[in-house]
């Protein structure tokens, strides 16, 4: 009789949808010192909408997918942050904010015949941020 130990295969982490199912409106926002995009641009997306739904998402940067596959992880606001080149002042001010510096990281992507770009969005309950060109935008619960 053969006995081996070793460890079981990993469960995956059940992703609740409450956690990101809602509408979002954009905040706030942190540049990243490389951005090409002005502070102007980036207040003009201020009150603008993210609508992530059960299978899908529409976003003013990435437009509407239909069907989406996602995937939940945890994060380091320091690492998210330095892909964006965010300075430490401007990490601090998403902690003000509300943003974890642990978030739960969502990627959806995109599935069937679409030009839709992946998106990822860090959740802190009823806040959460994504970046896109070298921004970072706030956000917040508006349903």
């Amino acid at each position: 009789m053969l006995v081996g130990c070793g460890s079981p295969a990993p469960v995956a982490e059940p992703m609740p949808v409450e956690d990101l199912t809602y509408t979002w409106k954009v905040a706030s926002h942190e540049l990243g010192t490389k951005t090409t995009m002005s502070e102007q641009d980036a207040i003009a997306a201020h009150g603008r909408e993210l609508a992530i739904t059960a299978s899908g998402y529409t976003t003013p940067w990435h437009g509407r997918c239909a069907e989406a596959k996602r995937e939940r992880s945890r994060a380091s606001l320091v690492e998210v942050t330095a892909d964006v080149d965010v300075t430490p002042d401007g990490r601090a001010r998403l902690k003000q904010f509300g943003i974890a510096v642990d978030p739960i990281e969502y990627r959806l992507v995109c599935q069937g015949r679409t030009t839709a770009p992946l998106l990822t969005i860090w959740v802190t309950g009823k806040r959460a941020m994504t970046c896109f060109g070298g921004v970072c935008y706030l956000l917040t619960r508006s349903s």
